[in-house]
């Protein structure tokens, strides 16, 4: 069975807070979902919103420090 990407996730994580960006498969715009706390119970919660785990593809913002 093949499994496809529906969406993919951008996260811009700080120390106090993450930012989420959102961007359906194909050629659709992405946009601005939200900010969410430190916590990973919150942003467990916020990527459950945007499909199931095996169908999106999660990146984040690595700064200068990696």
């Amino acid at each position: 069975m093949e499994e496809f990407i529906t969406g993919f996730v951008g996260l811009d994580a700080h120390a106090e807070s993450t930012a989420i960006g959102f961007a359906e498969a194909g050629r659709a715009a992405p946009r601005f979902v939200g900010t969410v706390g430190a916590k990973l119970a919150e942003l467990s919660k916020a990527l459950g919103k945007l499909g199931e785990p095996h169908s999106l593809l999660v990146v984040y913002e690595a700064g200068p420090c990696g």
